[in-house]
């Protein structure tokens, strides 16, 4: 889980954020370039921002599904909003446990307090116990 958590200090603009994380999903093997590729042509048609101060952008992946946390450390200009977490979602075709964990991720997304705990995370491990997973 660690590989799929980061921690950005000084964001500079929505596309270097979603590059560089992608990019290093990309040389982790957890995402192809292609896929990269499909995710920003869909942020570019579709701004992902999804609640106040969240954005998850997503695509289909060939490999197994995943999901990654980028924490902002100070809000970035998103679509109609300034965001301070980025989910990226990589959803493999037929995943029935992944719509689960969407669900169980909307949930989570909806409840400010939670998202607010959630903004001072300094780890994956304390991510997920604050996500309560």
């Amino acid at each position: 889980g660690a590989d799929r958590f980061f921690i950005i200090d000084k964001p500079r603009g929505k596309d270097n954020v979603l590059r560089s994380v992608c990019e290093r999903l990309c040389r982790q093997g957890i995402l192809t370039e292609t896929e990269a590729e499909n995710l920003f042509e869909r942020e570019r048609l579709v701004s992902t921002e999804i609640a106040a101060r969240v954005a998850m952008p997503h695509c289909m992946v060939s490999g197994r599904s995943f999901f990654a946390f980028a924490l902002l450390r100070t809000p970035l200009p998103w679509g109609k909003s300034d965001i301070r977490l980025m989910v990226i979602a990589g959803m493999h075709e037929g995943d029935l446990k992944m719509r689960g964990a969407i669900e169980q991720l909307v949930t989570f997304i909806q409840n400010d307090s939670l998202v607010e705990r959630a903004l001072d995370c300094e780890s994956w491990e304390a991510l997920m116990e604050c996500m309560g997973q």
